[in-house]
């Protein structure tokens, strides 16, 4: 008798590899466990605080990408105060910004310095 046969499809074994993008300038890193983004709304950083925390997704040299609670105060072009991860507060503009459903919002942030 012939062992029976089980048909899986590739797409559910193979991990998602994303291809480079003529976008990106730039190698993306996977934050350090226990990292968390804060922005302030506040444009001057000796005045920093706390107005939404984020999750961040990957890092590089020039900007990262977060998911936040949902919010209509961050769009496109805004220009905030972060401290992502272990960095210093610094200046950053929202470069995109897509609503994954009503509660959660993406964003990508481009460090200004």
């Amino acid at each position: 008798m012939s062992p029976a046969k089980t048909t899986i499809k590739s797409s559910a074994v193979r991990s998602k590899v994303s291809k480079p993008s003529d976008k990106r300038r730039s190698l993306r890193y996977i934050p350090d466990v226990g990292d968390y983004a804060i922005i302030c709304f506040n444009k001057k950083i000796s005045q920093f605080q706390t107005d939404v925390l984020g999750i961040i997704l990957n890092e590089s040299n020039t900007g990262c990408s977060i998911v936040i609670a949902g919010t209509n105060k961050l769009q496109k072009d805004d220009q905030i105060v972060a401290q992502i991860g272990r960095l210093e507060a610094l200046h950053a503009t929202v470069i995109w910004r897509k609503e994954i459903d009503k509660d959660v919002v993406k964003l990508g942030l481009r460090y200004d310095e």
